[in-house]
C-alpha cells in the first residue's frame, strides 16, 4: 500500500484540523489493485492516538463505517481515501496508525507512512520588567505560536486569546477578557501598579474554536518599594557515595560477584554582587572536588576440563578456571566556562524570601586504570593484564538549588542553611549563603 497526505499537517485551529490521505495498492509489479464489481477492500482504524478518520466525502469509493473501524471499497484506479480529523492535544508531533489489505492468501498490515504530521500551539507571556516601584507601570507582550512538526514558529493571527489577572487591589491591567492577537500573533498589556498590592500574576488561555485543550501561560510583575540589591557569599558542599554488591547464589556450582561503587566531593563557593534587572556580578568564585568510581567483577567456573599427564581423556577440575577484573575512574573538577549564581526575593511585608544558587560550567576530567587477571587451573598459572586510558572529559557537573524559602527577621539580611539529601544514593549537597543588603549605587 502507498500512502499520500494532503497537506505538510494538520493543526489545531479549526481551519487546518482535517486531512485527506490517499491510499493505492499495489502488486509486485507496481500496477494499482482494484475491483470494479467488489472493491478492493483497505480498513483502517475508526480513532488514532489523537484523531478519528471517516471516508473522504465525494470521493468514487464504496465505504462501511463501523464503532470502531474504516472500510474502504478500491473500485477504480484512484485507489480509497480516508479524511483525518485531528481531535486533541495542543503539543506537535505524529499520529501513527496501521491500515490492512487483502493480498494473495494473507492480510497485509502496514503502518501509514509518512505519519500524520501535527503542529502544536504554544503561548508566551513576557513582562519588560519583572520588578517595579508601586505607582508605576510596565509592558507585557503575549505572543500566539503555531509550532509546526519540524519546530518552526509561526505567529497566529486573529485568535481570540483570554487574559486574566490575579492579586490587583487598586492597580490595573489592560485589557482583560477575549482579546484578538495582533501582528505577529501578539497582544501588548500595561499593567498600572497600585500601591497596596504586591504585584500581579497576569494568566493568558488560548482554546481553538471547537477543540477540547487549552495552552495556558503565567508571569507575574512584582512590587518593590525600592531597586533591592545584594552583596554576599554562596557556599556549596556535595558529598555523594554509592555502593552496589550483587552475589551468586552459593548453593549453585561457580560463582559470579560484581561490585560498584563511587565517591564523590566537591566544594564551589563564591562572593556575588546582585542588582534587579541585571546579570548578576562574580566578585569572586572557586570550586575543588574529587570523584572515583571502582566496578569489580569476579566469575569462577563451575568446572574445567584438564588434560593431565598419565591420565587418558580429561579430567574435570572443581571449581574451575577463575577471572577478575577491576576498573578504576578517577576525576577531578575542571573548569570550562565556570560560574556561580544566584538570586534573592524579599518579601517587604511578612519578611518571606526565596533564594536560590548554583553553579554551571563544570566538567569532570580525569582517566582510568583496567587490572584484568585470569587463572588457569589446568596449569596454575595466572596471567595479569593492565591498561590506563589518557586523560578525558568524563562528564558534566552542574547543580541548582532550586526555589528555597524561609524568613528573615531582617529585611536587610539573607543568610541560611540547607542540607538535601540524594534520593538514590547516600550523600548531601549543602547550601549555605549570608547576604546584606546594600545601596545599588555602591
Amino acid at each position: 500500500m502507498e500512502f499520500t497526505l494532503e497537506k505538510p499537517y494538520v493543526s489545531p485551529k479549526l481551519d487546518e484540523r482535517e486531512m485527506d490521505i490517499r491510499v493505492q495498492v499495489k502488486n509486485c509489479q507496481g500496477l494499482p489493485v482494484f475491483d470494479r464489481y467488489h472493491g478492493q477492500v483497505v480498513i483502517f482504524p475508526r480513532r488514532t492516538e489523537r484523531g478519528e478518520l471517516r471516508p473522504t466525502k465525494g470521493f468514487p469509493q464504496d465505504f462501511l463505517v463501523t464503532e470502531n473501524l474504516v472500510l474502504l471499497k478500491i473500485t477504480g484506479e484512484e485507489g480509497g481515501s480516508v479524511t483525518y480529523t485531528l481531535r486533541e492535544g495542543l503539543e506537535p508531533g505524529f499520529d501513527l496508525f496501521q491500515a490492512k489489505t487483502c493480498g494473495i492468501d494473507m492480510v497485509r498490515i502496514q503502518d501509514v507512512l509518512p505519519p500524520v504530521p501535527i503542529a502544536g500551539v504554544t503561548l508566551e507571556v513576557e513582562p519588560e520588567e519583572v520588578y517595579i516601584a508601586p505607582g508605576e507601570s510596565t509592558a507585557l507582550e503575549v505572543r500566539l505560536f503555531q509550532v509546526t512538526p519540524d519546530g518552526a514558529h509561526v505567529p497566529l493571527e486573529g485568535e481570540v486569546v483570554t487574559i486574566e489577572a490575579n492579586g490587583l487591589v487598586d492597580g490595573s491591567l489592560k485589557p482583560q477578557g477575549e482579546v484578538r492577537t495582533g501582528a505577529r500573533g501578539r497582544i501588548q498589556l500595561m499593567y498600572q501598579a497600585g500601591v497596596k498590592e504586591e504585584g500581579v500574576e497576569v494568566i493568558a488561555r488560548y482554546q481553538p474554536r471547537e477543540y477540547p485543550d487549552t495552552v495556558e501561560e503565567r508571569t507575574s510583575v512584582a512590587l518593590v518599594e525600592e531597586p533591592a540589591c545584594w552583596r554576599g557569599t554562596v557556599d556549596i558542599t556535595v558529598d555523594q557515595s554509592f555502593r552496589e554488591a550483587k552475589k551468586s547464589d552459593p548453593t549453585e556450582c561457580g560463582r559470579d560477584e560484581s561490585e560498584f561503587t563511587t565517591e564523590l566531593h566537591a566544594h564551589v563557593w563564591g562572593e556575588l554582587l546582585l542588582r534587579p534587572g541585571q546579570p548578576e556580578t562574580v566578585l569572586s568564585q572557586g570550586f575543588s572536588g574529587t570523584y572515583e568510581m571502582t566496578i569489580k567483577t569476579f566469575h569462577e567456573s563451575c568446572v574445567t576440563t584438564c588434560r593431565r599427564k598419565g591420565v587418558r581423556g580429561e579430567v574435570p577440575v572443581r571449581p574451575g578456571s577463575w577471572e577478575s577484573s577491576e576498573t578504576r575512574v578517577h576525576g577531578t573538577l575542571s573548569d570550562k566556562d565556570f560560574r556561580v549564581s544566584a538570586s534573592v526575593v524579599v518579601d517587604r511585608k511578612t519578611g518571606q524570601y526565596r533564594f536560590s544558587c548554583g553553579f554551571r560550567g563544570l566538567v569532570w576530567r580525569g582517566f582510568s586504570e583496567i587490572q584484568d587477571r585470569y587463572h588457569d587451573v589446568c596449569t596454575g598459572e595466572t596471567r595479569e593484564t593492565s591498561t590506563a586510558s589518557l586523560e578525558t572529559e568524563l562528564e558534566h557537573f552542574e547543580i541548582s538549588s532550586g526555589e528555597i524559602q524561609g524568613v528573615t527577621p531582617n529585611l536587610k539580611v539573607v543568610k541560611g542553611e540547607k542540607v538535601v539529601e540524594y534520593p538514590l544514593s547516600t550523600g548531601t549537597v549543602k547550601y549555605t549563603w549570608d547576604f546584606q543588603r546594600i545601596p545599588c549605587g555602591e
